[in-house]
């Protein structure tokens, strides 16, 4: 068996912008590309160099340009629906400067239904190959082949590949023994001080229509708890601030559940960090609850997405009223709950929707969160219900039309949201809503990973990691420049040595001033030199840093050695801390609160 590869690759990601736990500064990590390193890495493939890129920003010239100057032969990128778009557009740049350098897409966006929507048809023939089966093996099975023409790459299991007829699929590449796979934490791979993933088992048993583990195989394959046992040693040697536990939920599968449990007891890891996790509330026991009780829960969401037994029934969602609100009394009993609805899902109405959201918050939960409706490559891109008409954004995915909603239904639900989430305290983006709800609001985890002194103004008060923040950046300010929507353009305030104190690094916050665009640039000093922030209060945009309770941050000038744990965690602090202000400004303008352009 061939062992030697003598190839340079590539290994691309942008880490999701979302906010995983809202009161901690949560630092996004690729894992995927990671755990492909690790299996890559051992056993080790003699003569394959791999570099991963992990770039700060969605552009498609400079991620390509970064690639090329490690002079890759292949290059595979990681494909989710916020970096799909970008990578496309970064494969074309790599191909017009190198067209020997082979291209590959995984992901859960990584799909041929992707590069069947208009705006990507011209990418498909610049893309070699697409992994369509679990990247870890068939990664590997290529880097060891001989021949990655499309005519090789076409022997090869687990892939779909373009050619002049169409797509056409390979063989199924063989599920391996999860416990076989390396993993990055236990290979030591894995950077310091970062948000860490657990899997305990991959599929799903579920099989709905609007989600994408539907598509996946199914839920009987888990790691061992011997397995378990060492990866989360591993994660807590990593001074991980805090972890998602990334399978479809907690108690999807009893095997891997108790191997859970028997690794914690042996460990110790959620107990010490707060945790993100998913559980099915229909099929809620007294292990569960007991297991939730002696960990750190940072999020514990409760996916319920409509109360309308005739759409859950069309979307194949098996929903039982009853045992779901019996599931939801248990665990508000013991940890702050959300519960997860989605606008627009074919078939549902704006009346009936309304009605969801207005029963979910009479529930003795902590919240619930709403989410557009998004029409995903394995979920209602390829397996709606007949009858769906859907019409979506086919860059952002989401839902414009369908049965039961109209584009100006969708808009004025939207608008209605937002207004709910306004006056009830929650708060809103362009593709969710956190709303409040009328249940009790146990204590929540010390957010390990926040600013451990939050920006203030020169000679004010100081605050430490565990005090309420300030309502805005500005409001202690002896001259509170950005005080409301009439601030002039020319006001400006230097806030001298203002110093926010984020990741262990001391980093000072020299300037912040309104921009001609409505925005807010802040301007910081830290040890790896000058970073240039834009805040503004938008629907969602490529070019994110950070996303924070609706609000985005840019980096419109990054010094490459910025510490990236700090960046992450002064973006966090700005975003929330700036929020108001920007709201506020919103408020006067008279415009919508969610935007609601659609690009072609």
């Amino acid at each position: 068996m061939n062992t030697k590869a003598n190839r340079r690759l590539s290994l691309v990601a942008l880490s999701d912008l979302l906010q995983i736990f809202q009161d901690a500064a949560w630092v996004p990590f690729s894992y995927s590309i990671w755990k492909l390193k690790a299996a890559l890495s051992f056993p080790e493939i003699e003569g394959l160099d791999i570099t991963l890129h992990e770039p700060h920003q969605a552009d498609p010239e400079a991620i390509a340009t970064a690639i090329l100057a490690s002079e890759p032969d292949v290059v595979g990128f990681s494909a989710y629906m916020w970096s799909f778009s970008v990578f496309a557009e970064a494969t074309a740049i790599i191909k017009s400067r190198r067209p020997e350098v082979v291209v590959v897409f995984g992901g859960p966006s990584g799909r041929p239904a992707m590069f069947d929507l208009d705006p990507y048809v011209p990418y498909r023939g610049l893309v070699d190959a697409i992994c369509v089966d679990e990247g870890e093996s068939i990664l590997r099975s290529m880097m060891l082949a001989t021949d990655l023409s499309r005519e090789g790459l076409l022997r090869l299991p687990g892939l779909a590949v373009w050619t002049d007829s169409g797509w056409k699929e390979t063989p199924k590449a063989e599920l391996l023994e999860l416990d076989s796979l390396p993993s990055p934490y236990q290979l030591g791979l894995v950077p310091k001080g970062l948000g860490a993933n657990l899997e305990t088992f991959r599929g799903c048993p579920l099989s709905c229509a609007f989600c994408e583990w539907g598509a996946m195989s199914s839920a009987g394959r888990i790691w061992s708890a011997e397995y378990l046992t060492r990866e989360m040693q591993a994660i807590k040697d990593s001074a991980a601030t805090s972890i998602y536990l990334i399978d479809a939920g907690l108690n999807l599968n009893r095997r891997a559940f108790r191997n859970l449990v028997a690794a914690e007891t042996e460990v110790g890891l959620l107990r010490s960090i707060p945790v993100g996790l998913h559980i099915y509330a229909t099929a809620v026991s007294d292990q569960d609850t007991d297991f939730l009780t002696s960990i750190m829960v940072g999020r514990l969401g409760i996916g319920l997405q409509t109360y309308n037994q005739d759409v859950a029934k069309r979307l194949h969602r098996h929903f039982d009223e009853k045992r779901f609100h019996a599931g939801v009394q248990a665990l508000t009993a013991v940890r702050n709950t959300v519960i997860e609805l989605i606008m627009g899902l074919p078939y549902d109405t704006p009346e009936s929707f309304r009605t969801s959201v207005q029963r979910a918050m009479e529930l003795p939960v902590s919240g619930v969160q709403v989410f557009h409706s998004l029409v995903l490559p394995d979920g209602l891109m390829t397996r709606a219900p007949a009858g769906s008409n859907l019409v979506f954004d086919h860059k952002t995915l989401k839902t414009i039309s369908a049965t039961g909603w109209t584009q100006r239904d969708l808009a004025e639900t939207a608008e209605w949201l937002s207004r709910l989430a306004e006056s009830a305290g929650g708060s809103w983006d362009a593709t969710m809503w956190r709303l409040p709800a009328k249940g009790r609001d146990l204590p929540r985890p010390r957010a390990i990973a926040a600013p451990e002194r939050i920006l203030s103004a020169p000679n004010s008060d100081k605050y430490d990691s565990e005090a309420q923040m300030p309502r805005s950046v500005v409001e202690r300010s002896p001259r509170a420049v950005i005080d409301g929507p009439d601030v002039t353009l020319e006001e400006r305030h230097t806030w001298g040595e203002t110093v926010i104190q984020a990741s262990g690094r001391r980093i000072k916050l020299t300037d912040i001033a309104p921009t001609r665009t409505g925005d807010l640039r802040a301007v910081v000093w830290g040890e790896g030199g000058e970073v240039v922030f834009t805040i503004g209060w938008r629907a969602a945009d490529l070019k994110t840093f950070r996303w924070v309770d609706g609000v985005g941050v840019q980096v419109s000038q990054l010094n490459a050695q910025a510490d990236r744990q700090a960046l992450h965690a002064v973006a966090y602090a700005l975003a929330r801390q700036t929020r108001p202000w920007l709201v506020g400004a919103k408020r006067a303008s008279q415009e919508p609160l969610v935007p609601t352009q659609i690009s072609p």
